[in-house]
């Protein structure tokens, strides 16, 4: 109720909805094994979602935010699973092969974007969300992986070592008019999009650290929004693109914070407990 009224207060007060009742998931180490949890944007009433007492990572949300895609190695080598939230129910989507990872749904749900190996080379692929009709989109001898689909659906940004360091690239949905969008730093690497489709958040290494940067897809132009002392990665937006939950060791272990999108001011530790990384936040408020 508190949560709604929120939302109502800031929908009065500047016409657009606010974030209060959307969720924030993540991986924690807290019971001897990687899991993946969900909780309040404020941190919380944090959920277990996985009990696979394996390794989860990279949880990501379905548009309507009533489940998460997420990699696992439950199976051995790492596969791509579903969690109904409201049922409890997991199931795998794409297991076959000897990887398959940081999947990423296109914005109607219908599909998924993933890196997988062939033969020792990771490239990113598509499927559906049962694991059939396999596309792949990039063709490369480098390591191409962490696909994030674009909010409206007709782009596609990676990371990809095809020119040396990690970058990040930009490709169309179907593969096709890939062109680099990151030029500084020294690795750059998990890119989220912000809600409008205008702008991607990443980590960023610069001056042996790695920080978080946003960066403008047409023009590109990139501000940094961390310094100082700790390594800061794996950022994602919030709904309403004004607040950005990321990974900081500022703390000496991994915990979950949130910034202004804008500057990066107004910092907020969100976990505390156990080693927590990979934010991923809903995108339905």
């Amino acid at each position: 109720i508190g949560h709604t009224f929120a939302d109502e207060v800031i929908r009065y007060l500047t016409g657009s909805s606010g974030i209060a009742l959307s969720q924030i998931a993540y991986v924690s180490e807290r019971g001897g094994s990687k899991e993946v949890y969900v909780m309040d944007y404020d941190g919380g009433a944090p959920q277990k979602v996985t009990a696979h007492r394996s390794t989860s990572l990279s949880p990501s949300w379905n548009p309507a935010a009533l489940g998460l895609a997420y990699t696992s190695f439950v199976g051995g080598a790492p596969g791509i699973y579903f969690a109904e939230l409201a049922s409890g129910k997991k199931r795998p989507i794409i297991t076959t092969g000897s990887l398959n990872m940081t999947p990423s749904f296109s914005p109607d749900g219908a599909r998924l974007v993933f890196a997988r190996s062939l033969a020792g080379n990771v490239e990113i692929f598509t499927c559906d969300l049962a694991g059939n009709d396999l596309r792949r989109l990039t063709q490369s001898q480098a390591i191409d992986t962490n696909p994030a689909w674009s909010p409206k659906g007709g782009e596609i940004v990676f990371t990809s070592s095809r020119a040396g360091n990690p970058h990040l690239y930009l490709m169309d949905a179907d593969g096709a008019n890939a062109r680099r969008l990151t030029f500084e730093g020294t690795y750059n690497d998990g890119a989220s999009w912000s809600p409008d489709g205008s702008q991607i958040v990443y980590t960023t290494r610069r001056e042996g650290r790695f920080q978080i940067a946003v960066t403008n897809i047409v023009n590109l132009e990139t501000r940094v929004l961390t310094s100082g002392p700790g390594e800061n990665e794996s950022p994602t937006f919030s709904p309403d693109g004004r607040k950005i939950a990321y990974t900081s060791r500022k703390s000496g272990t991994k915990q979950i914070y949130v910034m202004d999108a804008a500057n990066g001011a107004n910092v907020r530790q969100l976990t505390t407990e156990g080693i927590n990384d990979m934010a991923d936040w809903s995108r339905a408020q």
